[in-house]
């Protein structure tokens, strides 16, 4: 059973009618209600932006980006041994100090990373940005992450010869999980920024495969059963405020 949250109501529309067996929410995605570790998957594109939304059921992902808060309460709804795979800003992985990135490491086990080049949506979406897919997987109670290899940073060469690139542990390990060449390039915003230059003459899609294959195998944990996985998300409560009571069809409250 696929659950789909979309704040457009035309968007969700257009879902429902591409995917009639999932169950599309119209709603903020801090609006939406979902029991902690509930799901066995979750997948997205995060909105990218620094608002900071509020949800009165999450109070600790206070501050949060946009961005990251899409992340994190994600993986809150995921079971123990359950998955994540989201496009991403890079600067998820890249800032320097994140204390967001260690919220996750506490949470998550990173599997693995991509890292897109510049040009990935410049043809759908007419924008030029480095993003990454990022591979977690949610931690079971007292169980040991891997922060290691993904909470700091380390540093690769600049194919323009200048000063080393700081990028995150995870890619200046496994630099051919990145489908470019890292270099610092200046436009009309910035100087010196450092970007993802696709590599010339090559097919994307090919590159991709490779990368995924490189992903580490039959990781994940068995399915929830039908009875862990009762009602994840509550009744519909759209126009029901946070801590309100309500009487549902089935007569509970």
């Amino acid at each position: 059973l696929f659950r789909s949250v979309e704040i457009d109501p035309l968007s969700a529309s257009i879902a429902s009618c591409l995917y009639p067996e999932a169950r599309v929410r119209v709603t903020a995605f801090q609006d939406f209600a979902v029991r902690h570790g509930s799901f066995d998957a979750a997948v997205g594109n995060t909105p990218f932006g620094t608002l900071a939304p509020f949800d009165a059921l999450n109070k600790d992902l206070r501050g949060f980006s946009i961005h990251n808060y899409f992340v994190a309460k994600s993986l809150r709804a995921l079971a123990s041994g359950g998955l994540l795979a989201m496009v991403v800003s890079r600067h998820l992985m890249d800032k320097q100090f994140s204390a967001e990135r260690r919220w996750m490491t506490e949470r998550a086990r990173l599997l693995g990373a991509i890292r897109l080049p510049n040009n990935t949506f410049a043809a759908g979406a007419g924008t030029s940005v480095v993003a990454d897919i990022l591979f977690l997987q949610r931690l079971a109670p007292g169980e040991d992450g891997n922060p290691e290899a993904w909470e700091d940073l380390g540093k690769v060469a600049d194919a323009n010869d200048g000063d080393a690139i700081p990028v995150n542990a995870y890619f200046a390990k496994h630099p051919h999980m990145m489908l470019g060449t890292m270099q610092r390039e200046s436009s009309q915003f910035k100087a010196d920024e450092p970007t993802l230059a696709p590599v010339v003459g090559a097919s994307l899609a090919d590159l991709l495969a490779g990368a995924i294959a490189q992903l580490p195998a039959n990781v994940a944990a068995p399915a929830l059963g039908e009875g862990d996985a009762a009602n994840p998300v509550p009744p519909e409560t759209i126009h029901v405020p946070h801590w309100s009571h309500f009487l549902s069809a089935d007569g509970s409250i």
